[in-house]
């Protein structure tokens, strides 16, 4: 996207607000899951990424909480590098506390102060109230894109379909998407 001057802002979003805390066992012989790891796979490789899939689902709620922290800490994004690393590469359970902590420890992140704010639910309402707004602008899908509130790209797109998006509109010198003329 920096090809276009857009900016990426990284918005708290559970695919599966029902998740139990413990997360959940997935089925590896599920045909959708199986056609879904391919597709995904499939796209990664192409973008120069790496994915490794598990047969457990963690319940993020605890790191997007720890996120949100990182984000007030000012290092929001070596922590998400870490979350996704530990998530699709290493197969950690990042729904699991001490992984958190652990993860904020090896990006030099206050530990303490993270261990607080789980404990204490401090980002628990920001996490909600990004939840409500994705909500209402019908985002079902991860990832999701949205261009300036009015525009959603939803789900694991090729890297085309953001370029028509981008070249189809254009960003106004104050910030905002205009359709071209």
């Amino acid at each position: 996207m920096k090809d276009y001057g857009v900016e990426v802002e990284w918005k708290a979003f559970l695919l599966r607000p029902d998740m139990p805390p413990e997360g959940m066992a997935r089925d590896p012989n599920n045909p959708r899951a199986i056609e879904s790891r391919r597709r995904l796979t499939e796209m990664a490789t192409e973008a120069g990424l790496e994915m490794r899939f598990k047969d457990h689902t963690s319940n993020s709620r605890l790191a997007l909480e720890a996120a949100e922290f990182a984000r007030a800490e000012d290092q929001y994004e070596v922590f998400h590098r870490a979350l996704f690393t530990a998530y699709w590469i290493d197969r950690a359970d990042i729904g699991d506390r001490e992984v958190l902590l652990d993860l904020a420890r090896k990006v030099r992140l206050d530990t303490a102060g993270l261990a607080r704010a789980l404990d204490e639910g401090t980002y628990s309402r920001v996490v909600d109230e990004e939840m409500s707004s994705a909500h209402k602008l019908g985002i079902n899908a991860v990832p999701s894109f949205v261009f300036d509130d009015q525009y959603l790209v939803q789900g694991a797109q090729p890297y085309e379909a953001f370029q028509h998006v981008l070249e189809r509109f254009v960003l106004s010198e104050e910030g905002h998407v205009e359709e071209k003329p």
